[in-house]
Parts: structure tokens; C-alpha cells; sequence
């Protein structure tokens, strides 16, 4: 049984990754910037607010590491794919070109 991986699009979606986290962290810093502003609300509710902010941002965050571990991985997988013998043959491929400048993070 073969499996054929298009390393160009784990690449692409290891990228992608890399955005949702940075999209994450910026929401989670949002609302965490709401959670510092408790005097906008009422006393009633501003308890509520703080702890729905802490918790919210800490999801987030918890949301942001587990998709730059997805990103990590696929580098990995990247990585791991163009130092095996079989990939030794490509080395001015075009496309493992690509993929060697895919194994930098950019976050």
C-alpha cells in the first residue's frame, strides 16, 4: 500500500497553522484586553466579566499551542522527508527547494 504526500501542501497548511495561532493569540488578547476594562460595567457584573475574560483568553491560548504544534509537526514531517536517502536525489529539485524554505517558522 502506498500513501502519496504532496509535501508542497503539508508546507502550505503548516502555514497556515502558523496564521490560526497568530489569529488566537490576537482574539485572546482582545478579549483579554476587555477583561483589564471591568470599570466599563456595571459592579454587578464586573466579576463576571474578569473571570469570563481569564478564562476565555486561557482557552485561547490553549487553542494557539496545540496549532503551533500542528505547525511543528508538519515541519517535522517536512523535514524529516528531505533528510531521508530517498530525498538525497532531489537535492536542487525545485520543489525541495521550496520545501527547505518551508522549515522556517513565521509567527
Amino acid at each position: 500500500m502506498t500513501i502519496d504526500v504532496s509535501y508542497l501542501e503539508v508546507a502550505s497548511r503548516s502555514r497556515d497553522w502558523d496564521q490560526q495561532a497568530v489569529d488566537l493569540r490576537a482574539a485572546g488578547g482582545q478579549v483579554d484586553g476587555v477583561g483589564g476594562a471591568t470599570a466599563a460595567f456595571t459592579p454587578a457584573v464586573r466579576g463576571a466579566v474578569s473571570t469570563f475574560c481569564t478564562a476565555w483568553t486561557r482557552h485561547v491560548e490553549e487553542l494557539a499551542a496545540g496549532a503551533e504544534e500542528r505547525a511543528d509537526g508538519m515541519r517535522d514531517a517536512i523535514r524529516d522527508y528531505l533528510e531521508s536517502d530517498e530525498a538525497t536525489t532531489f537535492l536542487f529539485d525545485p520543489a525541495a527547494m521550496v520545501l527547505r524554505g518551508a522549515l522556517e517558522e513565521r509567527r
